[in-house]
């Protein structure tokens, strides 16, 4: 057979796992790749490579971290960073405050950091683990950051070891039957005694004297605080203020009947020692015994607590726009509201997220809370809903395209919960199906919403081997095109504030490992990154401390130089003159083909042997790249003849470039484009020539 022409004209397939190799009646496999490394998929179609990672500053001491958004405003945004027992506060890549030595942050530890989880509502973020009191801390300048246990103006309770019923002996009056801040009164019972007869004194007459006795050992004392006063016709009372032994302030939670006929006061009632009883054996839900909330949402101006060791299958909210108070009360429209999810397997809550509703990712599977777009959450409607069982791992979901992306339990699947028009349910389909080799037990995640250079949102999910997966979504085009990013080292962790991406980078520099904090930037194209400017041209720069007695590539203006070595005092001396020069760790990219295969009407060249003889790249402003087939490398010329021709830089090339192959023959025939320059690169399309 003579020479066929392959047409690739897009990647938005993303890097495919093996297991589809050979699926050429699929359409998604002449539209993805075997490795796209180090690029990012256009929605458009083509590839283009990623940015550099800007270096911003060291953690303390090369400690671990957990690294936090803190966005006002899309002017007032901070990056907060947690190292262990230690706060700073960054803007625009300045370090603001650096907090140590405070009590209440000596909680949060380098051994429990990953698992701390935040939210943030106007100038207040609230911190929350299992093991310490939620955690409050308030900007009111950047460099004023306030730190505090959230005071609660009522904590929630709940009898752990069972209730313990007491029958008093003494009657209790009412001032309201149902309402909040009811006072009730206790009135000891009392006994008249027989005529006692007595003498005046001095030789008078005779007399006699009624006496009265109290009977009733029984009074109120500040332990029966959030305990419960039961009717045993019907009423129920929550002590929340001692005033005295015989008054106490609560709420009546069920509706007292009757009305006190002695008084004529419809809105009281007395009743007898026999009518009632105490019921006490409730604690506070959170302390450091049954430990605290693990996870933390705004929803609906209401702070929500999700899980806790004691009742890890609890969801908690606050009154309504009173976020510290998380007294039920009667159960009015803004009580507060505490609900168990009943369910026939364990649930333990690990995230609660705000989305179209609110969401609750636990062990054993997905719920939401059911509402009306008119009728909010409240202690009378609220309503947990089991959508779907395949549980959620600890790392925080994120909101895409209308879904909520969560990672599975079991770290390899990452899915989308979206709600279902038609069955009006949520579904949690697979979004990572196809490129299932890229998950790998994530450990963070984070969104990084649409901008101008392009319409679709990007999610970039941490690996806990350093890599990152990287998923461009655009629902409405059906885009789910997966990459990797790796660098020399290891990603620990990311966060996007507003649409800028910051990481906690480990990296071995001259054998000593390292902990910086860097960022995505697209001027940079090296990895630990910095630029540094003098006013003339020099030879010799300074302020590279990070890398000091490391090697590096190193990019002067446009051109880029011969590696380098960092001297031990962060300076470096290059071969020529610039005013400006970027030094780094180099990166490279990678996009490489899937067997080259096609449907011929019918038939296909899957199995056969197969020799490639070009390849046609179309690119857009890009500088350089190679093309690696079997043990051959090709170089395709980016620089055009001409004087001068040592002094200019490469202008960004768009077009075409042929490159001829010599690979040998193969059954699955591919090729790479690699790139190891710190240059642009912008893969548009391709043409492959094959000869079977």
């Amino acid at each position: 057979m003579g020479k066929i022409r392959l047409l690739k004209t897009a990647f938005v397939s993303g890097e495919l796992a093996q297991q589809v190799f050979g699926r050429i009646d699929k359409d998604f496999y002449l539209k993805g790749a075997d490795k796209l490394r180090n690029v990012y998929v256009d929605p458009l179609g083509g590839v283009y490579k990623r940015e550099g990672m800007k270096y911003v500053a060291e953690t303390y001491d090369n400690g671990k971290a957990k690294i936090m958004e803190f966005a006002f405003n899309t002017e007032q945004t901070y990056l907060i960073v947690f190292t262990h027992q230690r706060m700073r506060v960054y803007k625009n890549d300045v370090l603001m405050v650096d907090i140590s030595g405070n009590s209440i942050l000596n909680n949060i530890t380098s051994a429990i950091l990953s698992e701390i989880k935040y939210a943030q509502s106007a100038d207040t973020l609230i911190i929350t683990h299992s093991d310490f009191q939620p955690i409050k801390i308030t900007r009111t300048s950047d460099i004023t950051w306030l730190i505090s246990y959230i005071d609660f103006g009522f904590t929630p309770t709940y009898a752990f070891n069972g209730v313990s019923i007491l029958e008093p002996d003494g009657s209790i009056k009412l001032s309201n039957l149902l309402g909040d801040y009811v006072t009730i009164d206790l009135i000891p019972n009392t006994v008249s005694t027989t005529t006692v007869l007595y003498r005046r004194p001095y030789g008078g007459s005779t007399g006699t004297r009624t006496t009265t006795t109290t009977v009733g050992t029984f009074r109120f004392n500040p332990s029966h605080v959030k305990q419960t006063i039961i009717a045993k016709t019907g009423g129920i009372f929550t002590i929340n203020q001692y005033i005295s032994p015989t008054q106490v302030i609560g709420n009546v939670l069920v509706e007292f009947a009757g009305d006190d006929s002695t008084t004529g006061d419809n809105n009281a009632m007395t009743y007898e020692s026999s009518e009632w009883q105490l019921e006490t054996g409730y604690e506070d839900v959170w302390d450091p015994v049954r430990g605290y909330p693990k996870s933390c949402c705004f929803y609906q101006g209401r702070l929500w607590f999700g899980g806790s060791k004691a009742r890890p299958s609890t969801l908690w909210g606050s009154r309504s726009g009173l976020f510290f108070d998380f007294d039920t009360g009667s159960g009015s429209a803004d009580d507060a509201i505490d609900v168990t999810i009943d369910d026939d397997k364990i649930n333990a809550i690990v995230n609660i997220f705000p989305g179209r509703n609110l969401q609750i990712f636990t062990t054993g599977g997905e719920f939401y809370i059911p509402q009306s777009e008119i009728d909010p959450i409240k202690p009378e409607n609220i309503m947990v809903q089991k959508s779907t069982q395949h549980g959620s791992n600890n790392v925080k979901p994120v909101s895409v395209d209308g879904g909520t992306i969560f990672i599975e339990s079991s770290g390899k699947v990452v899915r989308q919960f979206l709600f279902n028009e038609l069955e009006r349910s949520y579904n949690a389909q697979s979004i990572s199906l196809l490129s299932s080799q890229l998950i790998r037990n994530p450990v963070a995640m984070a969104v990084r919403q649409s901008r101008d250079e392009s319409p679709a949102d990007y999610v970039y999910v941490v690996n806990s081997d350093g890599t990152i997966a990287v998923l461009n979504v655009l629902r409405d085009e059906q885009l789910l095109a997966w990459s990797l990013f790796e660098t020399k080292g290891i990603v620990e962790d990311l966060v996007v504030i507003v649409r800028e991406v910051y990481l906690i980078t480990r990296r071995t520099i001259n054998g000593v490992e390292k902990r910086f904090i860097e960022k995505l930037d697209r001027n940079y194209l090296l990895d630990a990154g910095k630029k540094v400017t003098s006013l003339a041209s020099v030879h010799s720069f300074s302020g590279f401390n990070h890398l000091a007695s490391e090697e590096v590539k190193v990019r002067a203006e446009s051109f880029v130089l011969l590696d380098n070595t960092v001297k031990s005092d962060g300076s470096i001396d290059i071969e020529f003159d610039y005013k400006e020069i970027e030094a780094g760790l180099g990166f490279s990219i990678l996009v490489r083909t899937l067997p080259i295969d096609m449907d011929l009407g019918g038939k296909t060249l899957t199995g056969d042997w197969r020799r490639i003889v070009y390849a046609m790249v179309k690119t857009f402003n890009s500088r350089s790249f190679e093309v690696h087939c079997g043990r051959n490398v090709f170089r395709p010329v980016f620089r055009e003849l001409g004087s001068n021709l040592l002094d200019t830089e490469i202008t960004p090339y768009n077009g075409w470039k042929k490159i001829y192959m010599s690979g040998g023959i193969k059954r699955d025939a591919a090729f790479d484009i690699v790139q190891d320059e710190p240059t642009e690169f912008d893969l548009i399309s391709m043409v492959i020539a094959v000869t079977i």
